[in-house]
């Protein structure tokens, strides 16, 4: 094997150094732009100044990436709680006691507004066969062609020892689709969350091991999910109209921030059995309950802020 030039090793570690630094710019880029759509409101209701404007933004930064970040832990609900504590330690010295009663008053009016608009639109969903029916046909008939190709193609190169995990965890994963249907009970209760401590060890084994094949995966598929999603919206504007669509889009961008679309794609296609219309109808059904339990976690953290 040819020996690199330390100047070869020099441009490689620069190169790495900007891809990262260019990531991470991306990122803060994007929560930023979330951040600012809201930004006008409390500027001017809590009297912020320029100082404390930009340092009010840092503050929601830094939590907005930290809480991206927890998707990848095991105890995931602790990382978030944990993250947003800290947040709010350093809004509540920024604020100080009057200012931060009156943001807490602000913030939690806002994730409250939100989550009825987005209950809302699930339930006029669940109750409209004709829509309902539409988005589930564009999804069979659309997307799991495409995803069953794709998920041969990601476990032809498993090892032995990984592909059986898989198939444990996938018959776990169904277990628990049963399991939410037939016990009310159980809704809203994520299937990591139902997983024991050791089958969580197992999961995140599967997942690290095998990252790097999935997110080349991701890559190639990354023009026809934004074109599903795009089709999606289409097809609900076309039912409700703009207002709606709109709403749905300031959903589907919250999930974004904090990566849960990301979580809830590798939940599908990690659990997709190719081909099989039955098998992905419940996949989509357990991955409406564990939007259910992103939503039962953003009204509880927005009432677990520090009083």
């Amino acid at each position: 094997m040819p020996k690199l030039k330390s100047n070869s090793i020099i441009v490689i570690i620069l190169m790495w150094s900007t891809l990262q630094l260019l990531t991470a710019q991306t990122v803060e880029y994007r929560y930023l732009n979330a951040i600012d759509e809201t930004l006008e409101t409390y500027q001017t209701k809590l009297n912020l100044t320029l100082t404390e404007t930009k340092q009010y933004k840092s503050i929601l930064v830094e939590s907005k990436v930290s809480l991206g970040k927890c998707i990848d832990n095991p105890n995931f609900e602790s990382c978030w709680l944990k993250t947003t504590e800290k947040k709010d330690v350093k809004l509540q010295a920024l604020l100080g006691s009057q200012r931060w009663k009156l943001y807490k008053i602000l913030h939690n009016s806002e994730v409250k507004t939100l989550l009825e608009i987005n209950k809302e639109i699930s339930l006029a969903i669940q109750l409209d066969k004709d829509l309902n029916q539409e988005l589930l046909e564009y999804k069979i008939n659309k997307m799991l062609p495409l995803l069953s190709t794709a998920h041969h193609l990601w476990t032809n190169q498993l090892t032995v020892e990984n592909h059986s995990k898989l198939q444990y965890l996938q018959s776990k994963y169904y277990e628990f689709g049963d399991v939410i249907t037939s016990d009310d009970s159980y809704r809203g209760q994520s299937f990591l969350d139902w997983l024991t401590a050791e089958d969580r060890v197992l999961w995140s084994a599967l997942v690290s091991s095998n990252s790097e094949a999935y997110t080349a995966l991701l890559i190639k598929m990354d023009g026809a999910r934004k074109q599903w999603s795009q089709d999606q919206e289409r097809i609900i504007q076309d039912h409700y109209g703009e207002n709606i669509a709109n709403s749905y889009r300031k959903k589907e961008s919250m999930t974004s921030i904090y990566k849960l679309k990301e979580q809830e794609f590798r939940l599908l296609f990690f659990m997709l059995i190719p081909e099989s219309k039955e098998y992905f109808v419940n996949n989509l059904n357990i991955l409406h309950n564990e939007s259910e339990h992103f939503d039962k976690l953003l009204t509880e953290l927005s009432t677990l802020t520090r009083q």
